[in-house]
């Protein structure tokens, strides 16, 4: 799996969109679907789990995630920058 079907796994697993597999797409608004500051937590501690790192305290802001680009963008950095 890449990063971005991880994501979308962990978005499914936190329920906040369902059947997430059949239609998210890369610009979807993540708050209009249903996204809140509780579901926003449950997949932030999903995606540090699942990739190894921590988000910054300056990202846990929900608002700064509202598409699966964007959320992809920086886990992606984030993995990247662990590598390092």
């Amino acid at each position: 799996m890449n990063v971005r079907e991880l994501i979308i796994e962990a978005i499914s697993e936190n329920s906040f969109v369902d059947n997430a597999y059949e239609y998210l797409q890369e610009n979807d608004n993540l708050i209009q679907l249903g996204m809140n500051s509780l579901s926003f937590i449950k997949l932030v501690i999903t995606l540090e789990n699942k990739f190894g790192f921590e988000f910054d305290d300056v990202n846990l802001d929900y608002n700064k995630f509202t598409s699966l680009s964007l959320l992809c963008e920086y886990v992606k950095e984030k993995i990247k920058n662990n590598e390092s």
